[in-house]
């Protein structure tokens, strides 16, 4: 679609309360998501953010009970700017060991928000109740005793598991060239 130069790529990553396995209820797949625009092999912490702020384009990721999203839009001519670091931060994140406890810490914090939401309470008992026995019965951002047992090592395993070509689905939409 020519009709505006913008671009926007996602990444969907089959990563998510579903698929934690052995580290189900901690969140891992959150934190994780959290965790890649930290650093790569061949970005510092915060260059990523620089990058696109600087470009005037944004970022953004959710994560869910089967899936973690990726996505980063700019104008059309950063196409490849956009493509290179959405590819770098998906396959070469680092997981900084300051960054990690930095964002272990906002998950705390937010875990304790969603105590505080009247909404977010009923939501989790809801589900804590339709899925006694189902990985849908954690929650997305996990379980904060769960989630302080985390390692940095634990989540570079988790990482190098799933976040895989095979495991992925890229989509693009916008103003580019298809070939």
């Amino acid at each position: 679609n020519h009709n505006a130069p913008v671009v926007t790529m996602q990444a969907w990553v089959r990563a998510g309360t579903t698929t934690e396995q052995e580290f189900i209820g901690s969140g891992i797949s959150h934190f994780t998501e959290h965790m890649l625009f930290k650093g790569t092999e061949t970005r510092d912490v915060g260059q990523i953010g620089q990058e696109v702020k600087e470009a005037g384009g944004t970022t953004n990721a959710y994560t869910g009970y089967d899936r973690t999203v990726y996505f980063i839009t700019f104008h059309s001519d950063y196409f490849d700017k956009s493509l290179d670091i959405l590819s770098d931060v998906l396959m070469n994140s680092v997981f900084d060991p300051v960054e990690v406890e930095r964002e272990r810490d906002v998950i705390v914090k937010e875990i304790k928000m969603n105590r505080d939401d009247p909404f977010r309470r009923l939501y989790t008992r809801a589900q804590t109740t339709a899925y006694a026995v189902h990985p849908y019965g954690n929650p997305v951002i996990g379980y904060e005793n769960l989630l302080r047992n985390l390692t940095r090592e634990d989540l570079l395993t988790y990482y190098k598991r799933l976040y895989v070509p095979n495991n992925m689905t890229f989509i693009v939409v916008g103003d580019f060239d298809m070939d």
